[in-house]
């Protein structure tokens, strides 16, 4: 039996249990980037208001200490991307709360004695529980990325 035997059970455990869980997250992130996109098209319609508003935050420290460097907010997919940073923190929240869950909520119930009755391997639980986070992350980064197929007229 090797460290990883059962992962893909385990993983399957995951989903059915957290997918309500699981799909609350991904639409919640995704339709916030889809929500601030759209106010940012309706706010600066033209090129020149997304140009007078690179202007005016160029040289202001405060909010570069808050939100990052300005660069490309000239634009609807720099000022989008200058927005939405918080998404990283999002994402890293969800993480925080699902991996525990996954890996020490199992031994404090005492199901964990009931999943090492079967056959899974030592790292498994720990692989599983990584495997659905890096996978929510990936299908919420897709989510986000559609948003310039789908509009392909915005310069990024």
């Amino acid at each position: 039996m090797t460290a990883l035997a059962g992962t893909g059970n385990l993983m399957r455990l995951i989903i059915r249990r957290d997918r309500i869980r699981i799909g609350v997250w991904i639409l919640a992130i995704v339709s916030l980037t889809y929500l601030t996109a759209g106010s940012i098209q309706r706010l600066y319609p033209t090129e020149q208001s997304l140009q007078e508003f690179a202007a005016t935050i160029e040289g202001n420290r405060s909010l570069a200490a808050l939100s990052g460097p300005t660069h490309g907010t000239e634009v609807i997919g720099g000022r989008l991307a200058y927005e939405l940073w918080n998404t990283g923190i999002m994402l890293a929240v969800m993480t925080l709360l699902a991996v525990p869950r996954h890996t020490r909520a199992e031994e404090e119930t005492d199901r964990l004695e009931l999943l090492r009755a079967t056959v899974i391997g030592r790292h498994a639980m720990s692989a599983a529980s990584f495997g659905i986070a890096s996978g929510t992350a990936i299908v919420i980064g897709l989510g986000e990325a559609t948003w310039v197929c789908w509009r392909p007229s915005v310069t990024c």
